[in-house]
């Protein structure tokens, strides 16, 4: 079995961090089924393109845990889990289309599994081209981004706030249908575009 790695991260080294930013983790410490611990504190954008198969934690209260942008290089595969954490788009005006969380190129091959986390600021809450790979939202906020996902992937969204505003919350990319299924969840806008929506609503 292949090792695995419990990497700490904090702006000011507490409780026996090992580094200050997930982009200073050396590329052959991030195996896959990996877990970076983020601490309370803002980070500054994480781009590294050593995301395959890796879990970023955020430790206590996500709305301390706060991420400027995550992007996520072509060159990834596999599966990236974003846990309990705030991400936020820089400078982003309505607009301006500034995401949050970024999956690079057109046919990124990362399914993203988000549980808990908060997009605090954003036109775009997700931005993700890839042909094939899927989203899991599950307990998100996206209410504060303009639009919460631009994607042609499947998506997956449960018990979740999208945006409030009257945007689509899901914009297709391309005449493929994508296959979206809501479970109890709230948005200020309906669906657009080339997609088949299965809703589930909680019974009152």
């Amino acid at each position: 079995m292949a090792q695995k790695f419990v990497h700490k991260v904090s702006p000011e080294l507490i409780d026996d961090a090992q580094y200050k930013h997930p982009n200073e983790i050396p590329s052959a410490a991030m195996r896959a089924g990996s877990t970076v611990q983020l601490y309370p504190g803002t980070y500054a954008a994480v781009n590294t393109a050593n995301l395959t198969n890796i879990s970023l934690v955020g430790i206590g209260d996500k709305d301390d845990v706060v991420i400027s942008t995550i992007s996520v290089a072509n060159t990834v595969t596999g599966t990236l889990h974003l846990k309990n954490l705030t991400v936020n788009a820089v400078n982003a005006v309505a607009a301006g289309g500034a995401a949050a969380i970024t999956f690079t190129g057109n046919d990124n091959a990362v399914t993203l599994k988000a549980d808990e986390i908060v997009v605090g600021s954003a036109d775009i809450g997700i931005v993700h081209y890839g042909a094939t790979p899927h989203i899991y939202l599950n307990r998100c906020d996206l209410s504060a981004a303009d639009k919460a996902i631009s994607s042609n992937c499947n998506v997956t969204i449960a018990f979740s706030r999208l945006n409030s505003s009257s945007n689509a919350y899901l914009t297709p990319l391309g005449a493929q249908d994508i296959a979206i299924s809501v479970i109890a969840s709230q948005s200020g806008g309906s669906n657009t575009g080339a997609s088949t929506e299965t809703i589930n609503a909680l019974l009152s």
